[in-house]
């Protein structure tokens, strides 16, 4: 007998073809984990802007049924300043507001309140909080036209995340996100519309 017959054909892979094979694999799995990040990012960011969106349009829904059929004659504005917050009282319905401010257990973005009877238009920190957490107002606006008159024209713009996360984060006026690894925490919405007053 020869002993060449006693040595047996082996198959298998060698240890190069298996660090192939795994390296190959790894890659897919990195590029899959890559692709489901940015789909849970682009999930979170629709979700945050579904949030000031519904609070924006509650907002700008309220003022208009407010002046549309609770209004009387006492329409009145102070404008908000770094040291005073605004206010707008329409009939007996107070909204006090702070532009660039997000609420927080002691403080307000936006509170609306009723007045009692003889109470003065001032702004005041009780009543329902209309902006939600992690969000602030960056504009709010609500323009008689003509002065005394019964058609008023309202705006209200909410940023969703923080200031940091603007391109120009000191210039409210006309928010716009940025576009790097923090923008999936950064939305903005905003509202415009006439009401006319029926009563």
């Amino acid at each position: 007998m020869s002993t060449t017959n006693l040595v047996k054909q082996k198959s298998g892979f060698t240890i190069v073809e298996l660090l192939i094979a795994m390296a190959g694999f790894s890659f897919v799995l990195l590029l899959v984990t890559i692709v489901m990040i940015s789909i849970g990012n682009l999930y979170s960011k629709g979700i945050y802007k579904t949030k000031i969106d519904d609070a924006n349009r509650y907002i700008v829904e309220d003022l208009s049924k407010q002046l549309k059929y609770n209004y009387s004659t006492s329409f009145t504005y102070i404008p908000d300043n770094p040291d005073t917050p605004g206010v707008y009282c329409i009939g007996n319905i107070k909204y006090s507001y702070k532009i660039g401010v997000m609420p927080t257990s002691t403080g307000y973005a936006l509170k609306r309140s009723y007045m009692g009877p003889g109470a003065t238009c001032t702004p005041t920190n009780t009543g329902d909080e209309l902006v939600p957490n992690n969000s602030m107002l960056t504009s709010f606006t609500i323009d008689q036209q003509p002065p005394g008159g019964k058609q008023y024209y309202i705006e209200a713009s909410l940023l969703y995340g923080s200031k940091d996360n603007l391109v120009n984060p000191s210039d409210l006026s006309n928010p716009e996100c940025k576009v790097d690894n923090s923008y999936q925490y950064c939305a903005v919405t905003s509202l415009k519309t006439v009401v006319t007053s029926r009563l």
